[in-house]
């Protein structure tokens, strides 16, 4: 890319051909770096995102998931990476993908909620509905919905 911040990374890739003889070709992009667009493409060809572990972990996603959103306004993109950061890493960063359970989730916002602000009141139910909301559409992207 000849400009700073100009442009983004894509890959792609052929399956293989269908019983009715057509070819699919599996192409993403929006990826700021070759990196995570060489990332993106390992995970869904089934390899290690990370090569030290065997298995992705949903921190590996939320980070990989943060790093594709390109057309992001940066005051979202700012709330994002304070909630991935702040609430969703901290509790569920460390589960691995595929064990990530509903009960789990659960158990997150139960301990959000008793936890107390920098200001000592609880978080907010706006603010846990926002946290949810990044969850959820970063879930939603890995199972292949949006």
């Amino acid at each position: 890319m000849s400009e700073r911040g100009h442009g983004s990374w894509y890959f792609s890739f052929e399956l293989p051909v269908g019983r009715d003889g057509t070819r699919q070709r599996v192409r993403r992009g929006g990826f700021r770096t070759r990196v995570a667009a060489e990332q993106a493409r390992d995970y869904l060809l089934g390899a290690d995102v990370d090569p030290d572990l065997s298995v992705v972990t949903v921190g590996q996603w939320l980070d990989l998931w943060l790093e594709t959103r390109q057309s992001l306004a940066v005051s979202t993109r700012r709330l994002y990476v304070q909630h991935v950061r702040d609430y969703l890493k901290p509790y569920l960063g460390g589960i691995v993908l595929k064990d990530l359970t509903v009960g789990k989730i659960q158990a997150m916002f139960a301990a959000l909620m008793r936890m107390p602000t920098a200001r000592g009141k609880p978080l907010s139910a706006a603010t846990l509905q926002r946290i949810r909301g990044v969850l959820r559409v970063a879930l939603m992207v890995r199972s292949g919905v949006v």
